[in-house]
């Protein structure tokens, strides 16, 4: 039977208070369990372990009285433990297979699916979705691999201090989740803030636009929504305050300008509350309003970047200096651009399988990895806003920064120019390889 990987806090069990949400995740989970395990088996799994915000019971949606015009926001985030680490090719063909499962139309039996797969007696909380058959939205699934071997030894992030506590095992030994590092805020290196704010930026750019199609445009709503009230995280995290579950972390937002204790609403804190409502409910009604859109990231961005603590901005420019400063060993250096080099990698990464998308490897003498370079070029991209952002997010609150300029700080830290063709985000999203399908990397798998 799925249980939860260590203690959990109450809750009924539900990955979404809203009841569509949940269905639309437990038929994404059933569908995905046979696609992962099945070509997984060569490698002897251990676990597959779900986290993020359906562990939490947080997962969201963005409603219609239409079903056709519901959308799950957001992802199904598992993670595949192994006995035998689980080469490149295989990662790639394992997580599109993850992915696929997530864009399938449910049908009747989803549970006696279940049973096909050994050991696999169905999803956490149990009870079949309704309908038969049924038809559910596309739900977005992640994958990350880890070797069982090097379990407890993973770096402590805030998504693996909420799979510790609120993870749950929805296939194989369910132990494993309690064998990691414990949930001590404190102990979240500072620099899993930086990994938090690049990872969004990543996101954002890729996402629609407002002015994109109407079905899109929750999307970019949501993922600008996490991307500001991610930097309320960060900055937890880099004050040691990081607490398990958006609930919890919103609670100390309204702390921070209503509390005893309250310092007052700097632009971190001010978008944060503008997006805190869209986050709980997803819906035109909590859209803020325009002027809150890409000015109150791009501001609370300049802030936080500011505020950050000498050891941790490292000396220079500051996104250079945070992000380029990721604490892994030689041997994790060395690993990740050897995995940039090979031609897998390229081949996830790129249109054709050109490769086009990789990073040169003779950055590798510099300072920094593939992901933290990916990182700051987004993060600087989002501050600096060379153009006015296609699809239009809205005007940017300052004047435009000479595109030469933001093309010059590009070829520095992804060690070539973007491709030549019309709009900067456009261009810098071809430099890596955003909107397409790619292997877990080295740092990736649950998310924090």
């Amino acid at each position: 039977m799925s249980v939860s990987g260590a203690e959990r806090d109450g809750g009924d069990g539900s990955f979404s208070a809203a009841g569509w949400v949940d269905a639309a995740l437990r038929a994404a989970l059933a569908r995905s369990l046979p696609a992962i395990l099945e070509p997984a088996r060569p490698f002897r799994p251990r676990c597959l372990l779900l986290s993020g915000s359906a562990a939490l019971g947080e997962a969201v949606g963005w409603g219609a009285e239409n079903p056709a015009g519901r959308l799950v926001l957001s992802d199904l985030d598992l993670g595949l433990v192994t006995a035998d680490r689980v080469p490149e090719e295989d990662r790639v063909r394992i997580v599109a297979a993850a992915r696929a499962a997530g864009m399938a139309v449910a049908s009747a039996g989803l549970q006696e699916n279940l049973a096909r797969v050994r050991g696999a007696e169905g999803p956490a909380g149990g009870s079949r979705p309704p309908g038969d058959p049924a038809v559910f939205p596309d739900v977005e699934v992640t994958l990350g691999f880890y070797e069982s071997a090097w379990w407890t030894r993973q770096t402590l992030t805030p998504g693996m201090t909420d799979a510790r506590s609120r993870g749950i095992v929805v296939w194989g030994d369910t132990t494993l989740p309690a064998r990691l590092a414990g949930p001590v805020a404190g102990r979240i290196h500072p620099w899993e803030a930086v990994r938090l704010v690049g990872n969004r930026a990543l996101e954002l750019l890729a996402a629609p636009g407002p002015e994109s199609a109407p079905a899109l445009r929750p999307r970019g709503w949501y993922a600008l929504a996490k991307a500001v009230t991610g930097l309320w995280t960060a900055r937890l995290i880099v004050e040691g305050r990081y607490r398990i579950g958006w609930n919890v972390r919103r609670a100390l937002l309204e702390e921070a300008v209503r509390g005893p204790s309250a310092r007052g609403a700097d632009a971190v804190v001010r978008g944060a509350l503008a997006w805190a409502p869209f986050l709980d409910r997803p819906c035109e009604q909590t859209v803020p309003t325009g002027p809150a859109w890409l000015p109150a990231y791009h501001d609370a961005l300049e802030t936080w970047l500011a505020s950050l603590p000498p050891d941790l901005r490292g000396s220079g420019e500051a996104i250079e200096g945070a992000f380029l400063a990721e604490p892994v060993s030689l041997r994790e250096r060395w690993r990740a651009w050897r995995a940039e080099a090979s031609p897998i990698r390229g081949l996830a990464r790129s249109t054709g399988g050109s490769g086009k998308c990789a990073l040169p490897v003779r950055l590798a003498r510099a300072r920094g990895t593939p992901g933290g370079r990916r990182m700051a070029a987004a993060v600087l991209y989002w501050r600096e806003l060379p153009e006015r952002p296609e699809p239009a997010w809205g005007e940017s609150p300052l004047a435009a920064f000479e595109a030469p300029a933001w093309e010059g700080h590009i070829r520095r830290l992804l060690g070539r120019s973007a491709p030549a063709g019309p709009g900067c985000r456009s261009r810098l999203m071809a430099t890596l390889g955003l909107g397409l399908p790619s292997a877990t990397g080295l740092q990736e798998g649950i998310k924090g």
